[in-house]
């Protein structure tokens, strides 16, 4: 397992592309991606730009619903090319990647939620014991929040104001995760196989992940594949009773940009520019992330 596992935090093999000049974040003019893998893997920054986010939706007693972001996990897989997917079911481009920042311990990014103005900064700083985000509050007050990260010998452990928040445990074939100091009610990836993980929660089976003939299938939920061509990545949703999986989405490069697409529609474009990702919607700007000196 220790070779299977992929410590994003503090050391990263996978590459998007081939090497690259300095006129991108990416490292990158290939048009081509790599083949994909299936490596356990976690990342704990939450540096992410979303393809699949997972929502929950509730309602009141008065029957007004109000849908929500499923949280991200910090462990998950590794796919290659960027791709990462967490095991409440999100996946994503990493920003790390996209910035060429794999194996980096310390670095600094500021987001920028409004772009036009420029306006809505938050800057996140990373370093090998702290992942921090600082902000200007409503009132004019800078504020901060950081997590604090204590790695070593397999283990991570993750707090926050001296609060235990999680961690990370990797052992022979084997890495569990788990919110309570005292390693109650573990979630498991197990190794079973030749590129094969089973996750259990609490010693009960759930989930399968294989990576086979250049797919990768997560779970009962999402796969994956590298079309013929080596142009685009194929996102499938699997279905019931041995339905033929269904296409959601491809992902494809063009020039400095990665391309986002339904069926039938661009849905997002990001945007490769020296030192800045820039992500957008339908019609305009969502947000953009800058490296920053």
């Amino acid at each position: 397992m220790k070779k299977g596992l992929l410590l994003i935090f503090s050391l990263l093999f996978l590459a998007f592309y081939p090497p690259f000049d300095a006129e991108s974040p990416s490292k990158s003019k290939a048009t081509f991606f790599q083949q994909l893998e299936l490596n356990v893997a976690y990342e704990l920054e939450e540096l992410r730009v979303d393809i699949i986010r997972k929502e929950t939706t509730s309602a009141d007693g008065d029957g007004n619903s109000t849908t929500e972001d499923v949280p991200y996990h910090p462990l998950g897989f590794d796919l290659g090319n960027g791709l990462f997917y967490d095991l409440n079911g999100n996946l994503a481009l990493r920003l790390k990647h996209l910035f060429d920042l794999d194996g980096r311990n310390e670095f600094s990014l500021k987001r920028i939620e409004r772009v036009q103005q420029n306006r809505g900064i938050e800057m996140r700083k990373v370093s090998e014991k702290a992942i921090c985000r600082e902000w200007r509050g409503i009132l004019g007050n800078d504020r901060s929040r950081c997590l604090d990260v204590y790695d070593q010998d397999g283990v991570v452990q993750v707090s926050r104001n001296g609060r235990f928040c999680y961690q990370i445990v990797e052992e022979e074939g084997e890495v569990k995760f788990s919110r309570n100091r005292q390693g109650r009610r573990w979630t498991r990836l197990l190794e079973e196989g030749e590129q094969t993980f089973v996750e259990q929660i609490r010693d009960r089976r759930r989930d399968v992940y294989t990576q086979e003939n250049g797919e990768v299938r997560l779970g009962r939920d999402i796969l994956l594949q590298v079309d013929e061509t080596g142009k685009k990545i194929e996102i499938f949703r699997l279905r019931r009773n041995n339905l033929k999986p269904r296409l959601i989405f491809t992902l494809e490069r063009k020039g400095q940009e990665l391309l986002l697409k339904d069926r039938r529609r661009l849905i997002r474009r990001i945007g490769l520019e020296r030192d800045k990702v820039t992500v957008y919607g339908r019609r305009r700007a969502l947000f953009a992330y800058e490296k920053s000196v």
